[in-house]
């Protein structure tokens, strides 16, 4: 079982998230904080394996309560749940060594997904995260440059795959079948000199499609 420490300002989001926690398998809420101070007190009480906090909060915010328990408590691990995407924020939790950068508007697998991979050790940032990271220390392309080697079907599938729309949704959405969506997709790779399709989401990025 997973112990966790919730930590937020704003109660309506603690409530929330505790609700989804408790719908997730082999976890359970240890306790509950309104602020990073809170969160170091309450690891002196119960045990935690992973604590789930906002960035922005009072008193004590997210990234220097992570580095804190790093130091103090390094065998707990930090999932951050934030609104922002800035790259300094992310780059400062890294430094902080936290296991899971996620967004509030994640869906409750992805939050599944960070609390499993940081309670077996492992890092999980949410795609949209590192796209934005990845995006600051790219250089900017000439787009039009590469952009004549797609076609305007190929342009469609590939900003849809960006905006992360699995190619079921793609196909749905292009009135085409999934088996045409992974055709372009292979099309793409091939035009493009590229391996897989975070590459493609990553050109994407780089040529300003998203």
């Amino acid at each position: 079982m997973i112990k966790i420490i919730i930590a937020d300002d704003h109660r309506l989001f603690l409530d929330g998230i505790a609700a989804i926690l408790t719908q997730i398998e082999n976890v359970s809420i240890a306790a509950t904080a309104n602020n990073g101070e809170q969160v170091i007190q309450l690891l002196q009480k119960h045990t935690c394996d992973v604590v789930v906090m906002d960035i922005n909060m009072p008193v004590s915010d997210g990234l220097s309560t992570a580095q804190r328990i790093s130091i103090t408590y390094p065998k707990v691990k930090v999932v951050l749940v934030s609104m922002n995407v800035n790259p300094e924020y992310v780059k400062e939790a890294l430094r902080a060594n936290v296991s899971a950068y996620i967004l509030k508007d994640s869906s409750k697998e992805e939050l599944q997904k960070a609390i499993y991979s940081a309670a077996e050790g492992k890092k999980y940032f949410s795609e949209a995260v590192m796209l934005h990271l990845a995006y600051e220390y790219m250089p900017q392309t000439n787009q039009s440059e590469h952009r004549v080697k797609l076609t305007h079907r190929e342009l469609d599938v590939l900003k849809l795959l960006a905006q992360e729309f699995t190619a079921p949704e793609i196909a749905q959405k292009l009135y085409i079948s999934p088996d045409t969506v992974e055709t372009h997709k292979k099309n793409m790779l091939k035009k493009l000199g590229l391996k897989n399709s975070y590459s493609l989401i990553k050109y994407a990025v780089q040529n300003g499609l998203i």
